[in-house]
């Protein structure tokens, strides 16, 4: 995939998936559960993967975020930055990008 076209479409599902984050109050486990469901269903929707092959590897994913996202610097951690690491980061796990 193109790095403009990615960035285009990284942009869709963090605009899409963004409203889910609440505002205001902390953020429960659940919460981030939605989120990530969220995700993995942009992840089905732009690569047509499938729920069960995008569950496969929604545990490596999973396990790599602290040690990926988790290291990055405060400033330049986000919930738009969140979003989009899981959602490359499926993509990479899936091998789509």
């Amino acid at each position: 995939m193109r790095p403009k076209r990615l960035d285009r479409e990284v942009q869709g599902v963090v605009d899409g998936v963004l409203p889910l984050v609440p505002s205001g109050r902390a953020v429960a486990k659940g919460d981030f559960e939605v989120i990530l469901g969220a995700v993995m269903t942009c992840v089905d929707e732009k690569t047509g993967a499938g729920a069960e092959r995008i569950a496969q590897v929604k545990d490596k994913v999973l396990t790599d975020l602290p040690n990926e996202y988790g290291r990055r610097d405060a400033r330049d951690r986000s919930w738009s930055a969140l979003i989009a690491y899981l959602y490359t980061k499926f993509l990479r796990e899936l091998s789509v990008t």
